[in-house]
């Protein structure tokens, strides 16, 4: 993975630390979600991909696995929405890796809204698969592919 256009988080402006929103909180997020999982011994080194204030981050991080089935480099989405990880296999870079976590999140949605299994095969969320959180998260999703990633000539930073 080539992280030359990526900004180390240790290099981060740290931001406002009362706002829970700032790119610098989210990636504090962004390392406590990845680090707190059962297969992640820790986070090693993380860096920053894109991200609007108040909304979303994108960090890619660095771990030592439990084990060697586990990808040792991971995409971390956080922000006002809820947090999820995804390998890098089909996301060669941060908008690809916010594509692909609307798009795991809508399956997420449609499950729920279709009253389907949460089963193995749909990313797990950390809200109960409700028809108002469903409902909530496809209006954040709308918004976040309508004012951060249609939006041409516009570079997420």
């Amino acid at each position: 993975m080539d992280t030359d256009n990526l900004i180390p988080i240790s290099l981060m402006e740290k931001g406002d630390q009362a706002d829970d929103y700032s790119l610098g909180n989210l990636a504090v997020e962004a390392e406590e979600y990845i680090a707190s999982q059962s297969w992640c011994k820790s986070a090693l080194d993380g860096h920053f991909g894109l991200g609007y204030h108040g909304i979303v981050g994108v960090f890619l991080f660095e771990i030592e696995p439990t084990h060697e089935q586990v990808d040792r480099l991971l995409w971390v989405v956080t922000g006002d929405l809820p947090p999820a990880y995804l390998v890098c296999d089909d996301c060669p870079n941060p908008v690809s890796a916010l594509k692909a976590y609307i798009m795991e999140m809508r399956r997420w949605v449609e499950a729920v809204c279709h009253k389907q299994d949460i089963g193995e095969h749909i990313i797990n969320v950390n809200v109960p698969p409700t028809k108002e959180f469903a409902e909530m998260l496809q209006g954040r999703l709308d918004f976040l592919e309508e004012k951060t990633l249609s939006r041409p000539g516009q570079e997420p930073g």
